[in-house]
Order: structure tokens, then C-alpha cells, then sequence
């Protein structure tokens, strides 16, 4: 499980009441954890970068840790690695697919820098992103990393993937990455369409060769609109193919490139590959099958220019931006090429009682579509208030700001999951979070201390709901799991 901690002792540098934020606007709050992410109202691009953990366990007994400091690991080899503290959707984890390795996408960055998740790559620029240094853009790679089982190396390959937004999830294919995450950081003036299709080619599902040279990475996905255009070019998957079928009309294009705002990234037993999207006002959220069937299979490759992606058969195709219907998928693992488990982030509204999303689904397919038959939630009090209190650390310079502040879990993020003997699954899963009345929990939910649960199903009932076997505790938060063939 990958893990990140705030920075503790002395205040983060260059956040000063009163001081420019690379974002905009000037600091209300110094780096004191948590009142720092108060800097998210003058900045709406605040983040604070911070160290990565590796938390080897058994599942079998979850408390027992073997923790890795990743970025200390990886500066004994000259790179600098870190991850965005608040930003929820970093730090997937996926096994390689010959299971000799563990992948996750971070940043070549130091800790303690602000705004580094929004800021432009060294190879895509954004003319109107409003993240500066000094009046000048700065430049992150997003690094796709690698940790072998068999000697806990590790290895780094830096990409210009992503340019203006954060890279989410990574698999290795056969020597090839494919990546999923966003891009784009517009402020204002408002970017062109020159801008934007810019953009577009660098979102959505990426790819790049294992320690390429070249940063440069090639989006996966036939080319939908004209490049240009400031609406409708994207790649693999435009809403313009969605009709409404109470008119017979199709949906009109959105901003070029929002419509692969992608965030979980898996490939199934046969060797098919599957995205989500979750959020954002553009496309829609749902689940996305990327080439074909088993297009991964046996070391096989996607060719990026006429690879497809579509709505996988049978999943929601309401508009994100549409009132109701609305769904929030995050994790996906599927223990057979026919059984799906989807994990839902949930709706984010405070004090939801009559939620129509938060949780696992679970999906058959059969007749040429996926079929949701079951949905779970139980044991995972979604809205109730847990209290995550400080235990002493030194979070900035003034110590604690706040000595705990409550949360509840609103669904859940990454998952991953094994099959038992008895042909039932155990699914593990980190719980999203939201504060349970206004006033509670923090400025940004991403920042909260969330929780590693699990869940065993049988078919499709499960006769014990969630269990809880981790929360994160205070100035950290928990972000991707998997089970891995054998413990390095």
C-alpha cells in the first residue's frame, strides 16, 4: 500500500501569511498542517508536495508493516521523488504483467515545493497556466516508477505525460507503460485551441517505453475533432459519440481534451485493458475498455493511433454534466474476464443521506454487455463521523494548528483484490472521505486521514459487509494496494 506523510519540522519554505502562492493569490496560512490547505481558497491549484511509503502486509494480519521511505530509497540514487499530499488520485498501484514488478506514477520533485501537480512538464507549455516561480512557468516531469520484487530496485522513467495536472495510475506491459491521469491547468487568458489540442495529446491514456530517453510520450486512442479546434479533440473517445436516446441526438463536443479526465487504470486476466473517470464537469464518468479484447495479451502491444476507446458495454453513458445518474467510478479489479468490481469515490455532498453512488459494485458480463448484480456498503458507516487526532508530530512550524478534526468516509478510491479457495474474492480497498456537517474535516478532503478496509463476496453476497483494518493516522493519508506475487 502506498502511503504519504506531511512534512514535519520546520514550516514548509516559501509559504508566509501574505506571501505570493505559485498559484495566485497570496498565503493565509503558513505550512502548519492541516490549516495550510486554507491556501486552496486564494490558489486554487495549492498543493504541497510531500515523501512516499511503501507499506508491505500480509493480508492476513494488516498491522503487521514493513515500511519503505520511496522517496528516501530513490534520493540514494540520485532521484528526487515525491508525491502531491492532497491530490486523492495519486500513487495507484498495478503489478507488472510478467508479476516481477510494482508501478506507480509520482513526480521528479522535491518535498515541501508548492503547486508541483499543476505545474507545466519541461516539453508541454501551457501559455496560461497560472502556476509560476517568480513569474516563471516551472517545469515537473511525471515519473512512471518501478520496484522489482526480487531485490526491491527500483527504476524511473521521466515523462512529459500529463503536463498541467497530475499523472494517476501506470502498468508495464511487456517494456511499454501505459498511463492514465489530466492535464491542462488554464487560467486566464483562455488558452486556444492551438493551446488545448496541445493538451489533449498529452491526456487521457499515455504511453512510453520502460527507462525510454526521451520524455516524450504518445497518446493511445484514434484521433477524434480537428486539432485546433478549442472543442472536440480528443483522442479514443469523444462525447459526441453518445446519443441521447430520447432524441436521437448526439451530445454536443466538449472542451478539447476534459473527456479523458481517466483516474483508474487496470488490465483483466485475459488482457484487456479498462479506465475510469470519475470527475470533472466534461464527458462521462464511467467505465472505458481501451482496444480490444485481450489486445494486452501474451506481451502484445496497443498501437496508440488506432487503438479505440469506447464505453465498456453496459455502463452508464449519462453525461457528467447531467443532473442526476451520475456516478463516480475509481478502482476497478476484475478477478475473471467476466466478473468486475468497480470502485465508487462517491458524490462528495456533505450530509447525502439518500446517496446513489459511494461504494463496490460488482459487474457480470454475458449477452455482449456488463450487467451490475450487486452493489456493497455495508460496514462502511458512508456519512458517519470518525475523530483522527493528532499524536504528537510537529506538522509546520507553529506544531499542530488543530489537535483533530472529524471525517467520514464518502465511498472508496483504489482497489485490488484476490481470489480464495473457495472461490470467493476478498476485495481490499482505501475509502474516500468527506466531512460528515459542515464545519468538520478539512479545507481539502484529498488531505484527510482515510481508511483501508476489506470485504469478502461470495457470488454476489457478502455476509459481513466491510471490515476496517487501517486508518491513516493524523497529517497522513493512504493511496494505492495491491497484492503482489511474492514479498520483496
Amino acid at each position: 500500500m502506498t502511503r504519504s506523510i506531511y512534512g514535519t519540522g520546520t514550516n514548509i519554505p516559501n509559504i508566509v501569511i501574505g506571501s505570493a502562492l505559485p498559484g495566485g493569490g497570496t498565503a493565509v496560512n503558513d505550512g502548519t498542517y492541516p490549516n495550510v490547505f486554507n491556501n486552496e481558497t486564494p490558489d486554487a491549484s495549492f498543493g504541497v508536495t510531500s515523501s512516499i511509503y511503501l507499506d508491505e502486509m500480509n493480508p492476513n494480519t494488516p498491522n503487521a508493516v514493513n515500511a519503505r521511505n520511496i522517496t528516501a530509497m530513490a534520493a540514494a540514487q540520485g532521484m528526487n521523488l515525491a508525491t502531491s499530499f492532497p491530490s486523492k488520485s495519486e500513487l495507484a498501484l498495478n503489478v507488472s504483467s510478467d508479476r516481477k514488478s510494482l508501478t506507480f506514477m509520482a513526480y521528479n520533485a522535491l518535498t515541501n515545493q508548492l503547486d508541483i501537480s499543476n505545474t507545466d512538464t519541461p516539453d508541454v507549455a501551457d501559455s496560461s497556466n497560472p502556476v509560476t516561480v517568480g513569474g516563471i512557468a516551472h517545469a515537473t516531469y511525471r515519473t512512471a516508477t518501478q520496484i522489482y520484487f526480487a531485490d526491491s530496485s527500483m527504476s524511473f522513467t521521466n515523462t512529459s505525460g500529463y503536463s498541467g495536472n497530475n499523472g494517476r495510475a501506470v502498468v508495464l506491459n511487456n517494456n511499454q507503460f501505459y498511463m492514465v491521469g489530466n492535464a491542462g491547468n488554464s487560467g486566464k487568458p483562455k488558452p486556444t485551441g492551438i493551446v488545448l489540442s496541445n493538451l489533449s495529446d498529452d491526456t487521457g491514456v499515455q504511453t512510453i517505453g520502460l527507462n525510454s530517453i526521451s520524455p516524450l510520450t504518445t497518446a493511445v486512442g484514434v484521433v477524434q475533432g480537428i486539432f485546433g479546434n478549442a472543442t472536440g479533440y480528443q483522442h479514443g473517445f469523444s462525447i459526441t459519440s453518445v446519443i441521447d436516446p430520447a432524441t436521437g441526438v448526439a451530445a454536443v463536443a466538449d472542451k478539447t481534451g476534459k473527456d479523458a479526465n481517466f483516474r483508474g487504470l487496470t488490465v483483466g486476466p485475459d488482457g484487456t485493458m479498462y479506465v475510469s473517470k470519475g470527475s470533472g464537469g466534461n464527458g462521462v464518468n464511467t467505465v472505458y475498455q481501451v482496444g480490444a479484447n485481450g489486445a494486452l495479451a501474451n506481451g502484445a502491444q496497443l498501437n496508440p493511433a488506432t487503438s479505440t476507446i469506447t464505453i465498456a458495454p453496459g455502463f452508464s453513458t449519462t453525461p457528467a454534466s447531467a443532473a442526476t445518474g451520475v456516478i463516480y467510478p475509481f478502482g476497478i479489479w476484475l478477478p475473471t474476464p467476466t466478473t468486475m468490481f468497480v470502485a465508487d469515490e462517491g458524490d462528495g455532498v456533505i450530509g447525502n443521506a439518500t446517496k446513489s453512488s459511494g461504494g463496490l459494485y460488482e459487474y457480470t458480463f454475458a449477452n455482449g454487455k456488463w450487467t451490475q448484480v450487486a452493489s456493497f456498503t455495508t460496514g462502511l458507516n458512508l456519512g458517519v463521523a470518525y475523530t483522527v487526532a493528532d499524536i504528537g508530530k510537529n506538522y509546520g512550524a507553529g506544531g499542530t494548528a488543530a489537535a483533530s478534526y472529524s471525517t467520514a468516509a464518502d465511498g472508496l478510491r483504489n482497489i485490488t483484490g484476490k481470489v480464495n479457495a473457495d472461490g470467493s474474492y476478498t476485495i481490499y480497498a482505501v475509502t474516500s472521505t468527506i466531512a460528515p456537517a459542515a464545519g468538520a474535516g478539512l479545507n481539502d478532503p484529498g488531505a484527510e486521514a482515510n481508511q483501508l478496509v476489506a470485504i469478502n463476496v461470495k457470488g454476489t453476497t457478502s455476509a459481513a459487509g466491510f471490515s476496517l483494518l487501517r486508518t491513516a493516522p493524523y497529517g497522513q493519508v493512504l493511496r494505492g494496494v495491491a497484492i503482489v506475487p511474492t514479498a520483496p
